[in-house]
């Protein structure tokens, strides 16, 4: 991330959030902010962990996300057990890119503040998993933070309110949504996303993320 920032452990964490860590800094307060979880978000962590699991673990289920608290209800196993198959394995580093990822932080960096926000501070080391996937796969936003829980207290106590927040975990989204602490709020259609509230924006690829805030940019900011 030497391109765009510098790493720092955060000195100060506001009540409530456990900070591990901040990358780089906002771009412009006078830009739109737009937030975006990275596992199975940006990347196909959730394939990857479904295929280790089946491999290594004979569990061949599907899964209603690939969030540890929810594979570990699905597969019935201890969360620890969970933690510790996936830094083993180490999946965090076998995971691509989503198709049109690139394309998509790229393409909105003039015009947005962009943000990656993952909850990775449950694993070992996720500084240092987070920066080298992002510089291996020329994944490069404005900024990356990294918690253990609750986005969208962060969100608020950071940022008091982003335009557009994009995740795939069901617990985030609502409570994002619930706590208005993003204007708009969007997630990519998977069988556990399905079923969220009607005022979360479905999207079917990475490209229609990416065509939706160019027009929102295009059609709202400037006008």
């Amino acid at each position: 991330m030497k391109a765009e920032g510098h790493i720092s452990l955060e000195d100060r964490v506001p009540e409530g959030i456990e900070i591990i860590a901040k990358i780089g800094k906002a771009s412009s307060a006078e830009k739109p902010l737009a937030i975006f979880d990275l596992d199975s978000t940006l990347n196909n962590l959730h394939e990857v962990m479904s295929e280790s699991f089946k491999t290594h673990l004979n569990q061949d289920k599907d899964h209603t996300s690939w969030d540890t608290y929810h594979l570990s209800e699905t597969y019935g196993l201890p969360y620890d057990s969970i933690l510790m198959h996936i830094e083993e394995q180490g999946l965090l580093d076998l995971s691509s890119p989503l198709p049109g990822a690139k394309e998509l932080i790229d393409s909105i960096k003039p015009n947005y503040d962009v943000g990656i926000l993952t909850a990775r501070g449950c694993f070992q080391r996720p500084v240092a998993h987070t920066c080298q996937w992002l510089l291996k796969n020329n994944l490069i936003p404005h900024w990356v933070e990294i918690v253990k829980t609750n986005k969208s207290r962060y969100i608020k106590q950071r940022f008091g309110q982003c335009d557009f927040f994009l995740d795939d975990c069901p617990e985030h989204l609502i409570s994002v949504l619930e706590t208005g602490v993003a204007k708009q709020v969007g997630t990519l259609n998977y069988s556990w996303t399905r079923s969220l509230p009607k005022e979360i924006i479905r999207f079917d690829s990475l490209s229609e993320v990416k065509m939706y805030l160019e027009d929102h940019y295009r059609y709202e900011v400037i006008h």
